[in-house]
Order: C-alpha cells, then structure tokens, then sequence
C-alpha cells in the first residue's frame, strides 16, 4: 500500500490558538458479518458504542485517525461497512493499516467526502505523517526503506512544522513478552530518523489494545486502546484484560505542545471469552 496524497486541513475557526484536536481510533478488527463474534465480543457493536461515547465529548474534532487493524476479516464487504460509518461522522478521517488489514481492499473501500487514506495530513503549525508498518502474512511490524525515505523527505519538506507520525505497530517494547515479538523490527531506525529532526514530536500507534505513553529523548509515544477487547499490560503470553474499549484524544498546540487523554467505555465488552488463549 503506498500512501501517496495529502490533505491540507482547517482547523476550527472557533478555536483562537490553532489548536489541532485529533482522535485517535485503533484496532477496530471488524468482521464481514456484522453480527459476528470476535473472542465472545461483536466488535461492530463495540466499534459503534466507543464512535458514539467520543461524539458526546467535545465533538467533532479537527481529524479522526485510524491506526490499523480496522478489519479481522478484511474483505470489501467490511470496510464498506466501517466507509459508512466514518462519512457519517461528517469529520475528516484518516486512515492506515495495520497487520489484519488487507491494505489494498482497504484502500479502495475507504474512501468518500471525509474518508481517506492518506501520507500525510497538514494544518497551519503541524504535519501529521502517516506510515504502513505491516507486511504480508506477519503479525509483527517493519518500515521499508520506501517508506523511511518518504518520511525524510516529508520531514524534510516541512521543518517549520511540528511532526506527529502515526503507525500500527509499536516501535519500542511495551512490556508485554509476547507483544514484544511484533513490534517494528527496524523501530530503531525509524526512531533515529524521527528524532534526527528537531520539528518531531510523537508517534503514536496501535496493536497493543492498551495504553501505554513514554517519553524518550524529546520524543512522545503513545500506545491506544483499542474500540473492542483490551490486552492485559505486562503479560508474558496472551491475556485479556477486563477494561474497557476506548480511544485516545490529542491536543497538538501550535507551539509543538502535546496533551492527551485516554477515554475507555465503563466496564470489559459484553461477551468477552478471558480465557481465550488468542484469536
């Protein structure tokens, strides 16, 4: 899949300082029945209810961007499903996959007014860089050296701006053992060439079903639940936790500030199988 466009965005007039407001959406995994159950949980349900708890705060923001994964079964018949709901929202969407996505498909489905999949999203103070980390047939993460050479030259093209580069897959460890074998392989790499430039300021990704923030050397990275089932944080093999689904909400100041807030839904999804060993 190569992200290839931008789009240029407006933030809200009303707001005097220029402050962007994103959402951050991740790890959807959508079936193609939306009846259907993933580990006991109707991930369309879950996916629906956290879409409808992030509307009754401070909405619209300025952009919603997900982060991959969007499909389980990544077939045309779901991600026209998901294309629905997100033109509904009447926001600017932005998508990129993750290592159940079928990027291909998913490219072609997503798309409409406000649906787009994208390389990179600019506002009057910020840049915001969209990456795939996924490869075929892996659960775990790698950015290609396309890829690391677009991001140079998109970095490079706009020093003036603060950058935020969003991905799929974690590119430092998170503590949990078994997540730890799936994340980007060349991370530091990509980390170097990130901080090598002084307008960055945070990665944010998915995979992880939880939440996680670090700082590292001037740079922000901020990990995500995700919109169905939550992994437990310091496992050495697969567990689900019983938290809730939910979604991240970033504030990108003009002065290359960043605040941030994770919102969950009270209590784990109806159905959830905890002693699933995987899925």
């Amino acid at each position: 899949m190569t992200l290839a466009t931008t789009l240029t965005l407006k933030t809200d007039s009303s707001r005097r300082d220029q402050t962007v407001e994103l959402v951050q959406i991740t790890d959807l995994h959508l079936l193609a029945d939306p009846q259907g159950l993933l580990l006991g949980v109707s991930t369309d349900d879950t996916a629906r209810e956290v879409f409808k708890f992030a509307q009754s705060k401070d909405w619209p923001p300025d952009l919603v961007l997900l982060t991959g994964d969007l499909a389980q079964e990544p077939l045309p018949e779901t991600y026209r499903r998901l294309n629905e709901l997100l033109r509904s929202l009447k926001t600017p969407c932005v998508c990129l996959p993750g290592n159940h996505d079928d990027p291909s498909t998913m490219s072609e489905q997503l798309r409409g007014d406000n649906v787009r999949c994208l390389s990179r999203v600019l506002t009057d103070h910020w840049q915001i860089i969209c990456l795939n980390t996924s490869l075929p047939e892996k659960e775990g993460g790698h950015v290609s050296e396309e890829s690391l050479s677009q991001l140079e030259t998109l970095l490079d093209e706009q020093p003036d701006r603060f950058a935020l580069v969003g991905i799929h897959h974690p590119p430092v460890s998170v503590g949990c053992s078994w997540l730890d074998t799936m994340i980007v392989d060349n991370g530091d790499k990509l980390l170097e060439l990130v901080r090598s430039r002084p307008q960055s300021r945070a990665i944010v990704c998915g995979h992880i079903h939880q939440a996680l923030h670090l700082r590292d050397r001037g740079l922000e990275i901020f990990g995500t639940p995700s919109t169905c089932f939550q992994f437990m944080p310091d496992s050495e093999k697969f567990a689900l936790d019983e938290l809730g689904p939910g979604y991240r909400r970033l504030s990108l100041f003009p002065d290359g500030r960043i605040e941030s807030e994770v919102y969950r839904l009270p209590g784990k999804p109806r159905g959830l199988d905890q002693s699933a060993a995987g899925y």
